[in-house]
């Protein structure tokens, strides 16, 4: 879940993520993320109206985002290369991999609780 209230979007955090667009900057009054896309199977504390346990609610109040032409486009900047995108999009794999693998673990941890060790095994352990 991510909840955020007068926002402000800072070039700099998309800086060499080889993007078709240039984001300047922005502001946003509210952003409102909860995802919660575990399957129906597993564990869950919400069970109230649960026919099934993929739910993604994304709400954004406000927003003004300021974009540009993309890094290739600006005169200052050298045209791409193969090593300078391979850099960039190197850059960006391993940002989502980082925010993949931190939710993942979140995600384990709250499933886990007393009875996941009596599910885990399913009785095919030691026959």
């Amino acid at each position: 879940m991510l909840h955020a209230e007068k926002a402000q979007i800072r070039s700099s955090a998309f800086k060499g993520l080889h993007l078709p667009l240039t984001i300047s900057c922005g502001i946003i009054d509210l952003i409102h993320v909860h995802v919660n896309l575990g399957d129906k199977n597993s564990s869950s504390d919400h069970d109230e109206d649960d026919d099934s346990n993929h739910k993604m609610l994304v709400v954004i109040e406000n927003a003004l985002i300021v974009v540009g032409p993309g890094h290739h486009q600006e005169a200052p900047e050298p045209p791409w290369t193969f090593e300078s995108v391979f850099a960039a999009k190197k850059k960006l794999i391993e940002l989502l991999t980082r925010r993949l693998e931190a939710s993942a673990k979140q995600q384990a941890k709250n499933t886990a609780g007393p009875d996941s060790k009596k599910k885990k095994g399913g009785g095919l352990v030691g026959k």
